[in-house]
Protein backbone atom coordinates (compact mmCIF):
# COMPACT_ATOMS: atom_id res chain seq x y z
CA UNK A 1 0.00 0.00 0.00
CA UNK A 2 1.13 3.43 -1.30
CA UNK A 3 2.53 5.91 2.44
CA UNK A 4 0.33 8.72 2.44
CA UNK A 5 2.49 11.90 1.33
CA UNK A 6 3.00 13.59 4.79
CA UNK A 7 1.18 16.70 3.85
CA UNK A 8 -2.26 14.59 3.40
CA UNK A 9 -2.01 12.60 5.90
CA UNK A 10 -1.54 15.32 8.34
CA UNK A 11 -4.04 17.41 7.05
CA UNK A 12 -6.92 13.92 6.88
CA UNK A 13 -5.73 13.27 10.65
CA UNK A 14 -6.37 17.55 11.62
CA UNK A 15 -10.05 17.30 9.79
CA UNK A 16 -11.03 14.34 11.66
CA UNK A 17 -10.48 15.93 15.09
CA UNK A 18 -11.54 19.42 14.24
CA UNK A 19 -14.41 17.74 12.73
CA UNK A 20 -16.82 18.24 15.62
CA UNK A 21 -15.97 21.92 16.96
CA UNK A 22 -16.63 23.08 13.26
CA UNK A 23 -19.83 21.33 12.27
CA UNK A 24 -21.87 23.95 12.91
CA UNK A 25 -20.36 26.27 11.44
CA UNK A 26 -19.88 24.15 8.46
CA UNK A 27 -23.51 22.76 8.02
CA UNK A 28 -24.78 26.66 8.28
CA UNK A 29 -22.12 26.95 5.17
CA UNK A 30 -23.91 24.49 3.35
CA UNK A 31 -26.86 25.83 3.89
CA UNK A 32 -26.21 29.68 2.75
CA UNK A 33 -24.42 28.10 -0.41
CA UNK A 34 -27.33 26.73 -1.03
CA UNK A 35 -29.87 30.10 -0.69
CA UNK A 36 -27.08 31.90 -2.62
CA UNK A 37 -27.42 29.88 -5.80
CA UNK A 38 -31.31 29.79 -5.06
CA UNK A 39 -30.92 33.73 -5.11
CA UNK A 40 -28.63 34.07 -7.68
CA UNK A 41 -30.52 31.24 -10.04
CA UNK A 42 -33.82 32.63 -10.11
CA UNK A 43 -33.04 36.28 -10.75
CA UNK A 44 -35.21 37.19 -13.68
CA UNK A 45 -35.04 41.13 -13.32
CA UNK A 46 -32.59 43.38 -11.74
CA UNK A 47 -32.94 46.72 -10.65
CA UNK A 48 -30.40 49.09 -10.43
CA UNK A 49 -27.44 51.25 -11.95
CA UNK A 50 -25.81 49.45 -14.61
CA UNK A 51 -22.44 50.14 -12.74
CA UNK A 52 -23.64 49.24 -9.18
CA UNK A 53 -24.81 45.69 -10.67
CA UNK A 54 -21.35 45.11 -12.33
CA UNK A 55 -19.56 45.81 -8.76
CA UNK A 56 -21.85 44.06 -7.01
CA UNK A 57 -22.17 40.92 -8.92
CA UNK A 58 -18.32 41.30 -9.18
CA UNK A 59 -17.60 41.74 -5.56
CA UNK A 60 -20.32 39.25 -4.68
CA UNK A 61 -18.53 36.17 -6.98
CA UNK A 62 -15.58 37.02 -4.74
CA UNK A 63 -17.03 36.85 -1.72
CA UNK A 64 -18.63 33.66 -2.20
CA UNK A 65 -15.81 32.01 -3.83
CA UNK A 66 -13.64 33.06 -0.42
CA UNK A 67 -16.67 31.57 1.70
CA UNK A 68 -15.76 28.24 -0.07
CA UNK A 69 -11.80 28.02 0.19
CA UNK A 70 -12.50 28.70 4.06
CA UNK A 71 -14.40 25.96 4.49
CA UNK A 72 -12.04 23.74 2.79
CA UNK A 73 -8.79 24.86 4.29
CA UNK A 74 -10.00 26.08 7.87
CA UNK A 75 -10.93 22.12 8.88
CA UNK A 76 -7.41 20.95 7.55
CA UNK A 77 -5.77 23.23 9.92
CA UNK A 78 -4.56 26.46 7.85
CA UNK A 79 -6.17 28.89 10.14
CA UNK A 80 -3.82 31.63 9.44
CA UNK A 81 -4.76 31.33 5.68
CA UNK A 82 -8.44 31.04 6.41
CA UNK A 83 -7.92 34.09 8.45
CA UNK A 84 -6.36 35.84 5.41
CA UNK A 85 -8.89 34.83 2.90
CA UNK A 86 -11.94 35.90 5.12
CA UNK A 87 -10.32 39.48 5.79
CA UNK A 88 -10.24 39.74 1.71
CA UNK A 89 -14.26 38.58 2.36
CA UNK A 90 -14.64 40.84 4.83
CA UNK A 91 -13.39 43.92 2.58
CA UNK A 92 -15.31 42.86 -0.72
CA UNK A 93 -19.01 42.54 1.08
CA UNK A 94 -18.56 45.69 3.28
CA UNK A 95 -17.16 47.06 -0.21
CA UNK A 96 -20.67 46.00 -1.71
CA UNK A 97 -22.38 48.02 1.43
CA UNK A 98 -20.62 51.16 1.15
CA UNK A 99 -21.21 51.08 -2.42
CA UNK A 100 -25.13 50.55 -1.79
CA UNK A 101 -27.39 51.79 -4.97
CA UNK A 102 -24.75 54.85 -4.68
CA UNK A 103 -23.59 55.07 -8.81
CA UNK A 104 -20.93 57.26 -8.05
CA UNK A 105 -19.39 55.33 -5.34
CA UNK A 106 -20.07 52.61 -8.36
CA UNK A 107 -17.83 54.52 -10.47
CA UNK A 108 -14.89 55.57 -8.05
CA UNK A 109 -14.49 51.16 -7.46
CA UNK A 110 -14.69 50.68 -11.32
CA UNK A 111 -12.09 53.59 -11.74
CA UNK A 112 -10.34 52.74 -8.99
CA UNK A 113 -6.14 52.57 -9.89
CA UNK A 114 -4.15 53.09 -7.03
CA UNK A 115 -2.45 49.51 -6.11
CA UNK A 116 -0.89 50.84 -2.98
CA UNK A 117 -4.56 52.01 -1.51
CA UNK A 118 -8.39 50.99 -1.47
CA UNK A 119 -11.04 53.18 -2.69
CA UNK A 120 -11.93 53.68 0.61
CA UNK A 121 -11.41 52.73 4.55
CA UNK A 122 -12.14 49.57 5.60
CA UNK A 123 -14.01 50.86 8.80
CA UNK A 124 -16.15 53.45 6.49
CA UNK A 125 -17.28 50.74 4.96
CA UNK A 126 -18.18 48.94 7.88
CA UNK A 127 -20.20 51.87 8.73
CA UNK A 128 -21.85 52.75 5.99
CA UNK A 129 -23.04 49.37 5.27
CA UNK A 130 -24.63 48.96 8.94
CA UNK A 131 -26.58 52.14 7.96
CA UNK A 132 -27.37 50.56 4.41
CA UNK A 133 -28.59 48.36 6.03
CA UNK A 134 -30.47 48.96 8.67
CA UNK A 135 -28.31 47.26 11.42
CA UNK A 136 -28.78 50.27 13.89
CA UNK A 137 -30.72 52.14 15.68
CA UNK A 138 -29.34 55.27 15.35
CA UNK A 139 -25.72 56.61 14.62
CA UNK A 140 -24.19 56.18 17.97
CA UNK A 141 -25.33 52.34 18.33
CA UNK A 142 -24.26 52.63 14.25
CA UNK A 143 -20.73 53.57 15.66
CA UNK A 144 -20.33 51.04 18.26
CA UNK A 145 -21.29 48.10 16.18
CA UNK A 146 -19.03 49.03 13.32
CA UNK A 147 -16.10 49.22 15.77
CA UNK A 148 -16.85 45.76 17.31
CA UNK A 149 -17.01 44.54 13.80
CA UNK A 150 -13.47 46.37 12.64
CA UNK A 151 -11.92 44.77 16.18
CA UNK A 152 -12.34 41.24 15.10
CA UNK A 153 -11.85 42.35 11.35
CA UNK A 154 -8.31 43.08 12.82
CA UNK A 155 -7.59 39.69 13.92
CA UNK A 156 -7.66 38.96 10.25
CA UNK A 157 -5.39 41.39 8.82
CA UNK A 158 -2.90 40.58 11.44
CA UNK A 159 -2.70 36.84 9.71
CA UNK A 160 -2.98 38.87 6.19
CA UNK A 161 -0.14 40.78 6.83
CA UNK A 162 2.53 38.40 8.71
CA UNK A 163 2.29 40.08 11.91
CA UNK A 164 4.82 38.27 14.41
CA UNK A 165 2.07 38.17 17.17
CA UNK A 166 0.30 35.20 15.87
CA UNK A 167 3.21 33.48 13.90
CA UNK A 168 6.55 33.61 15.93
CA UNK A 169 5.94 30.32 18.16
CA UNK A 170 3.42 28.90 15.81
CA UNK A 171 5.34 26.14 14.42
CA UNK A 172 7.50 25.12 16.95
CA UNK A 173 6.72 22.43 19.73
CA UNK A 174 8.69 20.65 22.17
CA UNK A 175 9.00 16.98 22.39
CA UNK A 176 10.53 16.24 26.28
CA UNK A 177 13.68 18.27 26.18
CA UNK A 178 13.72 19.08 22.58
CA UNK A 179 11.94 21.95 20.91
CA UNK A 180 10.82 20.76 16.46
CA UNK A 181 9.84 22.55 13.74
CA UNK A 182 6.19 21.34 12.27
CA UNK A 183 5.40 22.26 8.48
CA UNK A 184 2.27 20.30 8.84
CA UNK A 185 -0.74 21.63 9.94
CA UNK A 186 -2.23 20.35 13.15
CA UNK A 187 -4.79 20.56 15.83
CA UNK A 188 -5.02 22.18 18.93
CA UNK A 189 -7.80 23.95 21.06
CA UNK A 190 -6.47 27.38 19.97
CA UNK A 191 -6.62 25.97 16.27
CA UNK A 192 -9.38 25.08 16.24
CA UNK A 193 -10.53 28.32 18.09
CA UNK A 194 -9.10 30.10 15.08
CA UNK A 195 -10.55 28.28 12.72
CA UNK A 196 -13.96 29.21 14.00
CA UNK A 197 -13.44 32.73 13.53
CA UNK A 198 -12.27 32.43 10.69
CA UNK A 199 -15.53 30.55 9.62
CA UNK A 200 -17.74 32.47 11.62
CA UNK A 201 -16.31 36.22 9.63
CA UNK A 202 -16.25 34.58 6.46
CA UNK A 203 -20.02 33.71 6.54
CA UNK A 204 -21.13 36.88 8.10
CA UNK A 205 -19.38 38.39 5.16
CA UNK A 206 -20.93 36.31 3.00
CA UNK A 207 -24.63 36.84 4.49
CA UNK A 208 -24.22 40.66 4.29
CA UNK A 209 -23.11 40.28 0.75
CA UNK A 210 -26.13 38.82 -0.03
CA UNK A 211 -28.22 40.59 1.77
CA UNK A 212 -27.14 44.37 0.07
CA UNK A 213 -27.55 42.42 -3.32
CA UNK A 214 -30.72 41.32 -2.37
CA UNK A 215 -31.96 44.82 -0.93
CA UNK A 216 -30.45 46.65 -4.29
CA UNK A 217 -31.37 44.34 -6.81
CA UNK A 218 -34.19 42.02 -6.19
CA UNK A 219 -37.85 42.30 -6.06
CA UNK A 220 -39.01 42.44 -2.99
CA UNK A 221 -38.99 38.41 -1.63
CA UNK A 222 -40.80 38.09 1.90
CA UNK A 223 -39.80 34.62 2.01
CA UNK A 224 -36.21 34.87 0.68
CA UNK A 225 -35.58 37.80 3.28
CA UNK A 226 -36.89 35.89 6.42
CA UNK A 227 -34.17 32.63 5.04
CA UNK A 228 -31.76 35.45 4.97
CA UNK A 229 -32.36 37.03 8.28
CA UNK A 230 -32.49 33.54 10.16
CA UNK A 231 -28.94 32.67 9.05
CA UNK A 232 -27.73 36.20 9.78
CA UNK A 233 -28.97 35.28 13.24
CA UNK A 234 -27.75 31.75 13.47
CA UNK A 235 -24.18 33.10 11.97
CA UNK A 236 -23.95 35.87 14.86
CA UNK A 237 -24.74 33.22 17.28
CA UNK A 238 -21.61 31.21 16.40
CA UNK A 239 -19.86 34.27 16.07
CA UNK A 240 -20.87 35.06 19.89
CA UNK A 241 -19.90 31.86 21.28
CA UNK A 242 -16.16 32.68 20.12
CA UNK A 243 -14.36 32.88 23.23
CA UNK A 244 -11.16 34.41 21.69
CA UNK A 245 -9.09 31.55 22.73
CA UNK A 246 -6.64 32.16 19.97
CA UNK A 247 -2.86 33.20 19.33
CA UNK A 248 -1.69 31.82 22.95
CA UNK A 249 1.17 29.47 22.20
CA UNK A 250 -0.23 25.48 21.47
CA UNK A 251 1.40 23.16 23.85
CA UNK A 252 2.04 20.84 20.32
CA UNK A 253 0.23 17.58 19.08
Amino acid sequence: METPHPWQADEAATRQRMSESLKQHLDLAADFELLAFHLLSGIKQVQADPGVLQVHTTLLARVLQDLRVVTLIAPLGYTMQAWTIAASAFEAAYAMGFIGADSARARRWLDHSDMKTPPWSTYDAVENSLRYLDLAEDSEERRALAQKEYELYKFLCMAKHVNPIPERTRYWFRRGNSTQLRLTPIHTPGRASEARLALSLALRSAINAVWVFHKTHVTEDQNLGERLLQLATRSAELLSEWNGETLAEDPGA
